[in-house]
């Protein structure tokens, strides 16, 4: 199924995502993606949609709950003089996984620690596509690895929570809740989903009534 048939409300998003899939095709086949954060209210298919295209696109895909986060360890890695040190997620999945340009989503940008600027410090320098050439884990001081092709959704309710230098690296894209035509659409998908994926799912009908 198309994604833009699986979520009418997220046209925009897929557009823009197509037009450089096409962009892809005619050149090195390798999917950059510029950083984009979906903003909607919560429960209108934000994370769905993330994870479904880095499920159709074979990509590794990793979300980070951002509101829990406490150190930039889970994304850089700690450093050496901790005992318990150990790298990130960029490293573990640029550095040891098979894939270059993983797919990393940010859930709830808008609810970052207020208090210490640190988790999300990493975020800086990967954002950018220049710095990003050059990454480096903590955990492994002086050993930089290309962390540029890394594909970066974020979602959030509220834009204006986000601090404006982390905001000004990503495209904002505004996601509505679905039109009630939408939403039926939408379920239907939901639960064709449903009965592929149950053995039970052949003794339901295959088309919900309006009802």
């Amino acid at each position: 199924k198309r994604m833009d048939e699986q979520f009418p409300n997220f046209s925009e998003a897929y557009e823009r995502i197509q037009q450089h899939v096409l962009l892809a095709l005619k050149g090195d086949m390798i999917l950059r993606l510029p950083p984009l954060l979906f903003v909607g209210p919560p429960g209108i298919g934000k994370t769905k949609f993330i994870s479904t295209l880095a499920n159709i696109s074979h990509a590794p895909f990793k979300m980070i709950n951002v509101s829990t986060l406490q150190s930039e360890s889970v994304l850089a890695g700690s450093e050496l003089h901790w005992g318990n040190t150990r790298p990130g997620e960029v490293f573990n999945l640029i550095v040891m996984g098979q894939y270059a340009n993983p797919i990393f989503m940010l859930d709830e940008l808008d609810k970052a620690n207020k208090s210490m600027r640190t988790p999300l410090a990493a975020l800086y320098h990967l954002l950018e596509r220049e710095t990003a050439m050059t990454f480096q884990d903590l955990s492994y001081p002086g050993f930089q690895f290309n962390a540029s092709n890394i594909n970066w959704f974020a979602a959030a309710n509220d834009a204006s929570l986000i601090d404006s230098a982390l905001l000004s690296r990503f495209h904002v894209m505004d996601i509505a809740a679905p039109s009630r035509d939408e939403a039926r659409k939408i379920l239907q998908h939901m639960f064709e989903d449903l009965r592929a994926s149950n053995a039970w799912g052949r003794h339901l009908v295959p088309t919900l009534s309006g009802e």
